[in-house]
């Protein structure tokens, strides 16, 4: 598991026959409420607008009756926030490029006039 929340769960996914990572997201459609539907359909489209390299670029978009599930391309860059929250050490070159490397990603976001609303270690 990659990360969980309140709606949703994102795991590591690996495709059989190529061995590329994917961020698999599943959502719950028991229970969602209007606004809790559309945000998920604005998260959609926001997903499918931006072309980032430190972005994770939704693949696919899988709906079942009672699931969704968006399927994510990792980014190539691996920021290594698990390794720190383990107890790993960073050095400071090592930090100096993983926080350009997301302030990047958020002037882009917010050049594109989009505001992340939920910035935290673990989504890097």
């Amino acid at each position: 598991v990659l990360g969980h929340g309140a709606t949703a769960t994102v795991r590591k996914v690996i495709h059989k026959r190529t061995g590329e990572e994917f961020a698999l997201k599943s959502l719950t459609k028991k229970g969602l409420s209007r606004w809790q539907a559309n945000f998920l359909l604005n998260e959609v489209e926001i997903f499918l607008s931006v072309d980032h390299p430190n972005i994770c670029r939704l693949a696919y978009v899988f709906e079942a009756p009672t699931m969704v599930l968006l399927l994510h391309i990792r980014t190539t860059r691996d920021f290594s926030i698990r390794r720190f929250s383990c107890g790993g050490h960073f050095t400071e070159p090592e930090v100096a490029d993983i926080v350009a490397q997301i302030l990047y990603a958020i002037n882009y976001l917010h050049t594109s006039n989009i505001v992340h609303r939920d910035i935290k270690p673990s989504h890097f």
